[in-house]
């Protein structure tokens, strides 16, 4: 796998990977395919058995991937693993069943060069004027939905803080302290402490598709404490600020 350290002007894409099919090989091709500046993979994992890695150790264009195993398990400590990898001052989290928002990466890159606004965090939004969250179940949706309500009317109107799929400034996120360690909490979490440190943070519309190859790692009942934890982390620091 390619480990050159890339150049300061460019982005990383870091995709957490669990047990993938072979649509996760046509996922790395339209990556490469589309996105129109110089980018590498740092691709996630828990396990050396995990199947995704033979499909991507007979990838073509492997000198792309940096792999990354994770030292904990589970989606969330894949994403920080790998994070603390990154040599990019951008990068994005991206998810391995996502086919339809590749152009929206191309698009969130050119919003980032805008030298004005010098974006911290740049939020592809399921629930912003022109996104859609489409055939997700009835539980997850309205938990999804119900959560991003809630931090929106606490936050300064941030309207997909859950959505794992993000682009950081590198600086910027490694200034706030993680301390998520289930699901994919790293989102909210960085989320509303980038808000509460001020960053400076856009949204932009975006379009989810519930997957329908492969086993979602998606674990509502397990998860849904530590995303009420850092509602209430939410909640308590705009009364105390």
């Amino acid at each position: 796998m390619a480990k050159d350290k890339i150049k300061d002007n460019d982005f990383e894409i870091i995709i957490p990977v669990f047990n993938e099919g072979n649509q996760f090989i046509f996922l790395l091709n339209e990556l490469i395919r589309k996105i129109t500046f110089n980018f590498s993979i740092i691709i996630a994992y828990d396990s050396d058995k995990d199947k995704t890695l033979q499909l991507i150790n007979n990838f073509r264009n492997k000198n792309k991937i940096k792999l990354v195993k994770n030292e904990l398990y589970g989606p969330n400590n894949a994403i920080l693993s790998a994070i603390k990898k990154v040599e990019a001052k951008h990068f994005f989290v991206y998810m391995a069943d996502d086919l339809q928002n590749i152009n929206l990466i191309n698009k969130i890159y050119k919003i980032s060069l805008n030298s004005n606004h010098d974006y911290d965090l740049i939020i592809p939004s399921r629930f912003t004027k022109g996104g859609k969250m489409i055939n997700c179940p009835f539980p997850k949706n309205v938990l999804v939905r119900t959560g991003n309500k809630i931090v929106c009317l606490l936050s300064d109107g941030i309207t997909d803080a859950t959505n794992a799929f993000k682009f950081f400034k590198t600086n910027s996120f490694n200034n706030i302290n993680i301390k998520s360690k289930e699901g994919f909490t790293y989102a909210l979490e960085a989320t509303l402490k980038m808000q509460l440190n001020k960053n400076n943070i856009i949204e932009t519309p975006a379009i989810w598709i519930e997957r329908k190859s492969g086993k979602s790692n998606f674990k509502i009942i397990k998860w849904l404490p530590y995303y009420t934890y850092w509602l209430i982390y939410l909640f308590i620091s705009r009364i105390i600020r």
